[in-house]
């Protein structure tokens, strides 16, 4: 009471405190704060909580009623609502619902059916036909397995649909029983039915929990988009403006997107460490097919040589004319072949050259890129260490008392429910 002072106090679940003798000594000194001068006009208090639960609580005492006398109730979708929220779900998955005209029997027949689920206790909005959508995607799938021209057939979108309201029907009779007339206070863990609509003092009012006894957690209502489906601590807190909460969702969207980038990144270096290896290889059967190929040359070289040596020995042998002709010629035709060796042996040691310049400026290339990607990655690594002390810290100050995740943003951070920035300078970076 005295931290909400000139605040708003939001009692969540405030039909637990109908029983049990910690719930009753709360609720009596609730009443009795809001008498004191120094609560008294400077606090808002709101008990939130589901309709009928609400209403036994008011029970409980009888200073309630007087004190918490504004309401609001939160209705459920209608089935125009829930058929169009039906449509866009599927789109995200690439799915096209069947075009029917504007009052066409099918159509009213989908909105009955939907509005027989509606009816039942426990009906979850727009959570459950988050589920019927997922459902009507799997079969989708299982009857199109080519990924192209998806779309939902009528029947099977009247089947799934039958499908879900017979069994949400058929956990109603098990689980949902008509509660016993008592005239003593409910205690929270007798609390098994969830209605659809929720009930809040004065100005606000809050999503139900998880106390109820059914296992399956789409038996609760749940308006929250898939955002928040992924970060269940994003709710958005009451006074947040349009412009915060749009930043803080896109900020969100950033932190993800960073995460992938950095597991792009790692992968990238993974596949470059291969690519080195594999071009470290090449560049080792390289030298030794080089090797091979020089003592081939080598060979040639000795076997040219032994033939040089015989010629000179016929030149040195000739003793007429005949013979030194012979030896001339044999001295223009070695002269030849060594011109020809030669001009052999300069163009393989030109592209000789030529090969290990291009394998050098790519190992020095690999090179340069390993040495670009670890620093990238030292870079994010540095940046996750200071984010994480900057996590531990904000914990450690207790600025956001709901516990919220602290998400970064230009020049701070701030609390996913987007009501508390602190800068980087308080921070001491």
């Amino acid at each position: 009471m005295e931290r909400a002072l000139g605040k708003v106090l939001l009692i969540d679940e405030a039909y637990r405190l109908a029983g049990g003798q910690f719930a009753n000594e709360a609720i009596t000194e609730i009443i009795d704060s809001m008498t004191k001068p120094k609560f008294m006009g400077k606090i808002c208090i709101v008990l939130a909580g589901y309709d009928s639960d609400m209403d036994r609580l008011l029970q409980v005492n009888q200073g309630l009623s007087s004190r918490f006398a504004d309401e609001i109730l939160f209705r459920s979708l209608t089935p125009t609502e829930c058929y169009k929220i039906l449509g866009t779900k599927l789109a995200k998955s690439n799915i096209s619902l069947p075009a029917f005209a504007p009052g066409a029997t099918v159509v009213v027949e989908i909105e009955n059916y939907l509005q027989k689920m509606s009816e039942l206790p426990g009906w979850g909005n727009a959570r459950d036909i988050e589920t019927l959508a997922k459902r009507m995607v799997q079969v989708v799938y299982q009857t199109n397995t080519s990924g192209e021209n998806l779309a939902i057939r009528r029947d099977e979108l009247l089947k799934c649909i039958k499908e879900m309201l017979a069994e949400r029907e058929a956990k109603t009779k098990v689980v949902f029983q008509t509660p016993a007339t008592s005239s003593q206070p409910m205690a929270p863990d007798s609390i098994t039915q969830e209605p659809p609509s929720f009930k809040a003092g004065n100005t606000a009012a809050t999503q139900p929990t998880e106390d109820s006894v059914m296992a399956d957690t789409e038996s609760t209502p749940n308006y929250s988009s898939d955002e928040d489906d992924d970060n269940p601590h994003s709710s958005r807190d009451i006074g947040v403006s349009d412009e915060t909460w749009t930043q803080l969702q896109k900020d969100i969207i950033a932190m993800s997107d960073a995460a992938t980038l950095h597991q792009q990144r790692t992968d990238h270096l993974e596949e470059l460490c291969r690519e080195s290896e594999a071009a470290q290889k090449s560049e080792q059967e390289g030298f030794a097919r080089q090797k091979a190929a020089d003592k081939l040359l080598s060979e040639q070289r000795l076997r040219e040589q032994l033939e040089f040596e015989a010629i000179q020995a016929a030149i040195q042998q000739a003793k007429d004319e005949e013979a030194r002709r012979l030896a001339e010629i044999a001295k223009k035709e070695k002269k030849e072949l060594m011109a020809r060796l030669q001009a052999v042996w300069e163009e393989e040691m030109r592209l000789r050259e030529l090969e290990r310049l291009r394998a050098a400026r790519e190992r020095e290339e690999r090179e340069n890129e390993r040495r670009r990607v670890e620093e990238q990655m030292e870079l994010m690594r540095e940046s996750q260490r200071r984010d994480q002390v900057a996590q531990k810290k904000l914990r450690e100050m207790g600025v956001c008392v709901a516990g919220y995740q602290w998400i970064k943003q230009s020049g701070g951070y701030r609390c996913a429910g987007g009501s508390h920035f602190i800068t980087d300078g308080q921070l001491g970076f």
